[in-house]
């Protein structure tokens, strides 16, 4: 009677938390799904291991025993940040699916309806063929020996898309409403207003022209660690600075792809300050409400930044430089 109400206590639980941790991965990309996730591996083992029928010495139940293990290990990983969270989610979708195959099988309680629902609540995880998402990855430090500031470039991974999301996505797009646009000084048609102000830096181009500056989304930040360790003193003033943009010829940040997703990797990091090139500006505002975002147009414009006090920096939370 106990290991019949672990079968089925235990199928119940499990598809409960599946759709929850699922569901936090949509909607947090944080520790939390790897915590839920880390319960459901848990919970498939002790119905691997003493659930009822899976106590009989058969081939399948051999499998599902392997693979409990191995879903617990990557959850395991997953809690120490060494798995990708999109893994786990598969894993626990697979588990889900083979809970439905054993349900079947068994015919138990509910007939067909039951392996059936859990069959298609497995297929949200299922990878959409030929399309693709992009997530935060781990940044990349830019150490400067001799300077106790910290300098990263957040980081991107590329991943197939699951069926859930991809549904979820296309309704999104359906119901978006126009994009904001950050709105910059502008005049009448045909005016300059030229630079508002002139830096203090005696910076040469061919500072900013070194191979691959103008294409690589982590220009900004090695350049900065370039100044940083050709500097006296520590540009960063001791902070954690991150930074997303390429670095054009004469100085000017470009823009890069996948903002959204460099900046969900600035979140997860939580530097002082983030440096984002202007025209991505409203964008990673509305992403990151809580963080010190600061748009820049050109390598200067961070120099000059980076040199204020540090109790000052929140008042620049709009920025100084859109002209």
């Amino acid at each position: 009677m106990l290991l019949q109400t672990l079968n089925r206590s235990g199928l119940v639980l499990y598809s409960g938390l599946y759709f929850v941790l699922w569901a936090a991965y949509m909607a947090l990309k944080s520790p939390w799904p790897a915590a839920i996730g880390a319960v459901s591996a848990l919970l498939f083992l002790l119905v691997a291991f003493f659930g009822t029928g899976m106590r009989e010495k058969r081939k399948s139940v051999r499998y599902y025993r392997i693979f409990a293990v191995a879903y617990l290990a990557v959850a395991a990983l997953a809690l120490w940040g060494l798995a990708p969270l999109f893994m786990l989610v598969f894993c626990s979708a697979i588990g889900l699916l083979g809970l439905a195959v054993w349900h079947w099988q068994e015919k138990g309680a509910g007939g067909r309806f039951i392996p059936v629902a859990l069959t298609v609540a497995a297929l949200l995880a299922a990878p959409v063929p030929g399309q693709y998402t992009i997530d935060p990855a781990s940044p990349s430090e830019y150490a400067v020996p001799g300077k106790a500031g910290v300098l990263k470039a957040p980081n991107t991974m590329k991943r197939p898309t699951q069926a859930g999301e991809w549904a979820l996505s296309a309704a999104s797009v359906a119901d978006a409403a126009p994009a904001k646009r950050l709105a910059l000084i502008e005049g009448e048609a045909g005016q300059d207003f030229g630079d508002l102000f002139q830096l203090p830096y005696d910076i040469p181009e061919t500072y900013y022209q070194w191979e691959g500056a103008d294409s690589d989304p982590h220009a900004l930040i090695r350049t900065l660690a370039k100044w940083n360790a050709e500097s006296e003193l520590d540009v960063t003033q001791g902070q954690k600075v991150m930074g997303v943009g390429t670095v054009l010829p004469d100085g000017r940040i470009g823009m890069v792809d996948r903002i959204e997703a460099y900046t969900r990797s600035a979140i997860e990091e939580g530097p002082d300050v983030f440096f984002v090139p202007v025209e991505a500006y409203q964008q990673v505002k509305d992403i990151s409400k809580k963080q010190l975002i600061v748009p820049v147009s050109n390598f200067a414009e961070v120099l000059y930044f980076l040199e204020q006090p540090i109790e000052f920096w929140p008042l620049r939370n709009f920025g100084l430089f859109c002209h």
